[in-house]
């Protein structure tokens, strides 16, 4: 089982965003959150940016996370790309990310995504991730409990 408190890992994350994208764009070079010395392009890149962690009931929290994916084609001597061809790539991955969900470990994250802008040779997007963790022990709030409540509705 889930252990509580346990927040996930952005790692898991991470790499299960990179598998969607691996069976989107076959043959591409995989980077998870480094650009490697030996870039090959075509290639993709998912970078984490931060997380946010909201009250969503007395022992859940909503956890979002925000990633980075960048799209990188092949490059002229210019290193001018082909510009159509990445917004098209752009398209595609949004429609990857249109689905419900993702798996990642235990968890089914819920997605967003939007483009997020484009250079001569790389395209951005930006990615969502919505889950529930369950709160860690200890953090809860003990509430009074109502024994008693009065309500008076007033006619006009």
């Amino acid at each position: 089982g889930r252990k509580v408190g346990r927040v996930m890992d952005k790692a898991v994350i991470m790499n299960a965003i990179s598998e969607e994208l691996q069976q989107r764009f076959p043959g591409w070079q995989a980077n998870v959150n480094i650009k490697r010395k030996d870039f090959q392009r075509p290639a993709f890149l998912v970078s984490y940016l931060t997380s946010t962690q909201q009250d969503n009931g007395l022992n859940v929290v909503l956890c979002t996370d925000y990633f980075e994916i960048t799209l990188y084609k092949e490059v002229d001597p210019y290193h001018d790309t082909d510009r159509p061809f990445l917004l098209s790539a752009v398209s595609s991955a949004l429609g990857l990310f249109s689905k419900t969900h993702i798996i990642a470990g235990d968890r089914a994250l819920n997605l967003q995504a939007s483009g997020a802008g484009m250079t001569d040779n790389e395209a951005q997007i930006d990615l969502q991730t919505t889950y529930f963790e369950l709160r860690e022990a200890g953090n809860t709030v003990d509430y009074e409990t109502i024994e008693k409540a009065e309500i008076t509705i007033k006619e006009e």
